[in-house]
């Protein structure tokens, strides 16, 4: 079966938390705070691969899911960042972005194409060409960040912020 054109939905990785947390030792009566970054989510990424000659792949598993960054962890240790989405395309595919306002919406549509508006983003033409489809959620940042010499005991931390999602069409 040789498909030419497919409807996607790509979806990077959220970044992960910041934690509160405080270095407890018994040597340390009052030690100051230690916790953790988060990780930064995966992006989704279009590699052009002269070996794909369709879009096949794609038909039976319209997705493209990037994984999320995990969150911080106490003494200082940042979270894993999320692991990045690759997608293989023959030369020649154009990337068209729905210009739907909700993926909601444009999930809806899949039934017919009619009323869909299409913004062109990409034209991979080139052996090896990498184009990011979605990119990663931003890490949060722990209480180790927020300490300065009038806030020994900072009790805020940042959440990651989400990945792009998005629906394609190549």
């Amino acid at each position: 079966m040789f498909i030419d054109h497919i409807r996607i939905l790509a979806k990077a990785g959220d970044g992960g938390n910041g934690v509160v947390s405080w270095r407890r030792e018994s040597h340390v009566p009052k030690g100051g705070p230690d916790g953790g970054d988060g990780g930064a989510g995966g992006d989704v990424i279009l590699v052009v691969d002269p070996s794909t000659d369709n879009l096949r792949q794609y038909h039976y598993d319209p997705k493209l899911l990037a994984e999320n960054g995990r969150h911080g962890a106490g003494r200082r240790k940042t979270g894993k960042s999320g692991k990045t989405k690759i997608g293989r395309v023959p030369p020649g595919t154009v990337v068209y972005r729905s210009t739907a306002a909700t993926v909601q919406e444009a999930v809806e549509f899949e039934r017919s194409d009619e009323g869909i508006d299409l913004e062109p983003i990409a034209d991979l033409t080139e052996n090896g060409q990498e184009f990011v489809l979605c990119k990663g959620g931003e890490p949060g940042l722990g209480n180790w960040n927020f300490k300065s010499a009038t806030n020994r005991a900072p009790e805020e931390h940042t959440l990651g912020t989400p990945g792009e999602t998005g629906v394609f069409y190549l």
